[in-house]
């Protein structure tokens, strides 16, 4: 029986708790992600999946990760946002340390400043668009009106679907809806994993033009692609093998990232 919009509202209250982000972190040019000398091993036995990362981002950036599966990008940004604990170095988030935070400590920073973009969606099938939206609001202890979940869907081309649902989207439709639940909360820092990897390249070009927009208002992103037209379109470009950065370009084309990581 699917779930009603009223109980997950009235579970969230139970769990509401916000965030404030410092003034000066917000401003344009300030380090929103630090991260520095990051490991991360898992597994049994165990494997080091992120070896010894060194990494700023500011408000107003853009930084691609790219390199071939299995190099550590979703890991990566997943430590970055705060989803995974890292084996050692540290990560502040919008002035926040946070690799030495517990669990329930990291759930408050990924309610305040950090968006995400997952690759695998995490949208609840069984509700509608516009339903999918206000839940992401109750986590971080808003209540979107209709208008703003509009404007949402239509920065993504889908404004007439909000009562849609979500399990009788296309796979491309349902990124969107994803995508706009992430950026609407206008966070200070957005990870996205793969966003375009559904899309059409009408679509793809569109979300990558929107991204744009979203930096220039002054947020940071961290994208995870191996798509070199939209890594071309991002400040500059950071390369990953085997869990390592070894190499970085800023504001390259697309033929320079394709070359450079065909060359991993």
């Amino acid at each position: 029986m699917p779930p009603k919009l009223e109980h997950i509202e009235r579970w969230l209250l139970l769990k509401s708790v916000t965030y404030q982000v410092s003034p000066n972190v917000q401003s344009s040019g300030a380090a929103v992600l630090q991260i520095c000398g990051l490991t991360y091993a898992a597994g049994h036995p165990s494997s080091t999946i992120v070896k010894d990362v060194n990494l700023t981002v500011r408000a107003g950036e853009s930084v691609a990760v790219m390199g071939r599966s299995g190099s550590g990008k979703s890991s990566l940004l997943k430590l970055g946002g705060g989803l995974l604990q890292p084996t050692a170095g540290s990560v502040s988030v919008a002035g926040t340390r946070i690799d030495d935070l517990g669990e329930k400590g990291r759930a408050l920073v990924r309610r305040g400043p950090v968006g995400f973009i997952f690759q695998g969606l995490n949208l609840i099938e069984n509700l509608s668009v516009a339903d999918n939206l206000d839940v992401a609001g109750r986590i971080r202890g808003r209540r979107y009106t209709s208008a703003e979940k509009t404007a949402a869907l239509e920065t993504v081309g889908l404004a007439a679907m909000g009562s849609r649902l979500v399990e009788d989207l296309s796979g491309g439709e349902a990124q969107r809806v994803a995508i706009a639940r992430s950026l609407m909360s206008k966070p200070t820092i957005v990870f996205a994993d793969e966003p375009t990897g559904a899309l059409d390249s009408t679509n793809a070009a569109n979300v990558t033009s929107l991204f744009k927009d979203v930096v220039a208002a002054g947020s940071a992103m961290v994208v995870a692609t191996h798509d070199p037209i939209v890594a071309a379109n991002t400040s500059r470009v950071v390369f990953l093998s085997d869990g390592r950065i070894v190499g970085e370009l800023s504001s390259p084309s697309a033929e320079e990232i394709a070359r450079r990581v065909i060359a991993l």
